[in-house]
């Protein structure tokens, strides 16, 4: 696997529309696209509209692309991804003892989707799953594998990088109407402006370690 190009689901598109200017932001919404996945066939991708398209890039780096409505945003996919040659379904695994299915990318959804899993410590992130379970009714759960994947995943280093088309903000070298944001959040993200608009192979090359870098100055 290398690259993969899927149409986003009606659903998954409108959680990409959604701002990411938080780790859970980001986080729900790897959730979702590992429903989706989970879900999902891989299938001819002739048909699939430029502004409503998932790309999986899988080689040195693992990444996830969202190519929407003016925008394109990607992020480090933190799990090993691989195909099923019978059926083209996708297997998706954290570390030997997880594998993700319809019952336990539900179960990730819903504790991710909880709004106070991301306060308190990392101590008592056991409880919180494991009322999430019982409310769930979910059984056979491994809960120590699935406490230990929210904490990889709240731990984890995302590399979040968005490009805009804003039109309706653009404002000369203030705010470039073609434009890169670097990380995610108010605090640390930083604006590089572009003289004019990509396509999703220029910003895949942008962020592929095995490709030439690009230059700014």
């Amino acid at each position: 696997m290398k690259k993969i190009e899927l149409e986003l689901s009606n659903l998954l598109y409108q959680k990409a529309m959604l701002p990411i200017r938080r780790k859970d932001d980001l986080l729900k919404l790897l959730a979702h696209t590992i429903k989706f996945l989970v879900l999902h066939r891989s299938v001819d991708t002739t048909t699939i509209a430029l502004d409503k398209k998932l790309i999986l890039y899988v080689d040195k780096m693992s990444r996830l692309f969202f190519c929407v409505k003016d925008k394109i945003f990607s992020f480090r996919f933190p799990f090993h991804i691989g195909k099923n040659s019978e059926d083209s379904s996708f297997s998706i695994r954290f570390k030997d003892y997880l594998e993700f299915d319809s019952i336990t990318s539900s179960l990730l959804l819903a504790i991710l989707e909880q709004e106070d899993i991301f306060n308190g410590t990392l101590e008592n992130i056991s409880e919180k799953i494991l009322q999430v379970i019982m409310e769930n009714e979910w059984e056979n759960v491994n809960l120590d594998a699935v406490c230990e994947l929210v904490k990889h995943l709240m731990l984890f280093e995302p590399g979040y990088i968005r490009y805009d088309h804003d039109r309706e903000h653009a404002n000369g070298a203030m705010h470039p109407e073609h434009h890169l944001d670097i990380f995610f959040s108010s605090d640390s993200t930083m604006k590089l402006g572009l003289s004019t608009g990509i396509g999703s192979e220029w910003f895949i090359d942008l962020v592929n370690i095995l490709s030439e870098c690009k230059y700014v100055v």
